[in-house]
């Protein structure tokens, strides 16, 4: 029986899912795949050139994935404008090719 003040399984004690729903886990799995399958067939050499294989914008958290940093960092650099980006709305995109121009240059 579910427990409708916690979401949880009254007899297990255990997190009851929505099964119309995935999990957000799984969405950022599913996405990352997606990220990887783009340069899987032929891996490149350089983070640069894996960048610019990438045929779509990336998110912070792509982009803090690939060059193993934090979210913070890279929406701290793209701030003081020492990492290329640009603001659509209240999101903040990357340009892969621009990002991978500015990993040569540093």
């Amino acid at each position: 029986m579910l427990d409708a003040k916690t979401g949880r399984n009254s007899t297990t004690g255990s997190a009851v899912e929505d099964s119309r729903f995935p999990a957000r886990d799984e969405v950022a799995k599913r996405k990352l795949r997606v990220l990887k399958a783009d340069y899987a067939a032929d891996p490149p050499r350089s983070l640069a050139e894996q960048l610019e294989q990438i045929a779509h914008a990336l998110t912070a958290k792509n982009l803090a994935q690939l060059l193993q940093v934090s979210k913070v960092t890279i929406y701290k650099l793209a701030k003081t404008n020492k990492l290329p980006s640009c603001r659509i709305g209240t999101a903040v995109r990357f340009d892969p090719g621009a990002v991978a121009r500015w990993l040569r240059q540093a």
